[in-house]
């Protein structure tokens, strides 16, 4: 569930017009997320407590572990994509390029993107790669909850045993 959370926050928190040209990347990295095949750890934190899960996105369709067991989303790529492009409609963000951090081996350049939707608001720092990928996201979201993704895409396999 978190997995999912965090993929579809992910998306939704990303997901705007762009308002300054340090949008650009941030908005195609996230927009190329469905259409990729990759794994993702993440960890979700608020009052105190942290949880990690892990999904895996291949060929369109999204796995999650859920207390230890592997089950197919009913998340797809499409779905995922179409949650991106519905997110345009009401977004407002504000982007800012940052530095640059080697995440996993690579060297990606940080963007800090404040979003605020149907007065939702969130803060979140995306790293992406010289592919135009996202390796890390870290989501500050309204109310103290904080998820950090980290993004493979080299291992990215149906998991065994799912149901």
């Amino acid at each position: 569930m978190i997995s999912r959370l965090a993929m579809l926050g992910a998306a939704v928190l990303f997901a705007a017009p762009a308002l300054a040209d340090d949008c650009a990347a941030p908005i195609a990295a996230m927009r190329s997320l469905p259409s990729k095949s990759y794994t993702t750890t993440n960890t979700d934190s608020r009052a105190g407590q942290t949880h990690t899960s892990h999904a895996v996105m291949v060929n369109g369709q999204l796995y999650i572990e859920i207390a230890g067991a592997w089950r197919k989303s009913h998340m797809t790529a499409k779905a995922m994509l179409d949650t991106i492009n519905d997110g345009l409609k009401t977004s407002k963000m504000t982007c800012k390029r940052g530095g640059s951090e080697t995440i996993a081996g690579q060297l990606a350049t940080i963007y800090d993107v404040h979003n605020v939707n149907q007065g939702h608001a969130s803060d979140n720092r995306l790293w992406i790669s010289a592919a135009g990928l996202p390796l890390k996201t870290e989501n500050h979201i309204q109310g103290g909850m904080v998820v950090v993704s980290i993004y493979d895409y080299a291992h990215a396999v149906v998991p065994p045993g799912v149901k």
